[in-house]
């Protein structure tokens, strides 16, 4: 086609639209805008995926930490009680046993004293026995038991008065401590009980408030990361409402209500 027929307007245009593939100024601009603008959005995208991660792991981490701190102030509670169980349990002992010294001194009542001297005085007339015997270490043996008696009489005397002056200074602590603190020797014992009932029943009133309480407190440090004082973006998230933990019993109630 002779190009010189064809008007000089059109043989522009044509030249123009011919040179449209080989004309590649701008492109790059526009290329980048488009690839800011989707990396754009795949950051934001990353950027709520990672505070969604990192709002379900510190909420998980913050249930393990609340969950582990209250059972274990819960299980030092429940030690609390066992040993002041035992300790209850010794100090009747204890009770029991002074007030058997108490009752048994030789100045107040020579029963057991007496039996003591008893046995004591069988075992002489055993050791006459023995002396009497042909066989030598038999002989030794009885002189042996006849020599013995009488030191071990004087043992059983120190003993009872020993015991009998040291339940005058100790049982008298032991029956306050199983009677009450506001009752006076002798009375009628306190209907709240002694110094030990009044511990386990303070331990128990107290301890599931106190494991609530670690439980909250826990909860509200891994929810609020901020060293500042100012409110983290987790609670930001939640209207700026700090994070909280109860720990429930079996029966779906919060043991401290």
């Amino acid at each position: 086609m002779d190009r010189s027929r064809i008007p000089t307007v059109i043989r522009c245009l044509i030249d123009r639209l011919a040179s449209l593939h080989r004309q590649e100024d701008g492109v790059i601009s526009v290329m980048s805008v488009f690839t800011i603008f989707v990396l754009t959005i795949v950051l934001g995208m990353v950027i709520n995926a990672g505070r969604q991660v990192d709002e379900k792991i510190r909420m998980q981490n913050a249930a393990d930490a609340a969950t582990y701190s209250g059972a274990v102030v819960i299980s030092r509670g429940y030690n609390a009680l066992a040993f002041s169980n035992h300790v209850e349990a010794e100090v009747f002992a204890l009770t029991a046993y002074m007030r058997a010294g108490r009752d048994a001194g030789p100045g107040k009542d020579p029963t057991t004293l007496n039996f003591e001297n008893s046995i004591l005085d069988a075992w002489t007339k055993v050791g006459k026995i023995f002396s009497q015997s042909s066989f030598p270490k038999f002989a030794a043996m009885g002189s042996a038991i006849q020599q013995k008696v009488p030191l071990e009489k004087d043992v059983v005397k120190y003993f009872l008065q020993t015991t009998e002056l040291q339940s005058a200074l100790v049982l008298p602590v032991l029956e306050s401590i199983l009677r009450g603190p506001n009752v006076a020797a002798g009375g009628t014992p306190d209907p709240q009980g002694g110094v030990i009932p009044r511990f386990q029943r303070a331990v128990v009133l107290t301890t599931p408030h106190a494991a609530q309480t670690v439980a909250s407190e826990i909860a509200r440090l891994h929810g609020n990361m901020a060293t500042d004082g100012k409110a983290s973006g987790f609670e930001k998230m939640h209207r700026n409402q700090k994070l909280m933990a109860i720990l429930w019993k079996t029966d779906g109630t919060p043991v401290s209500l």
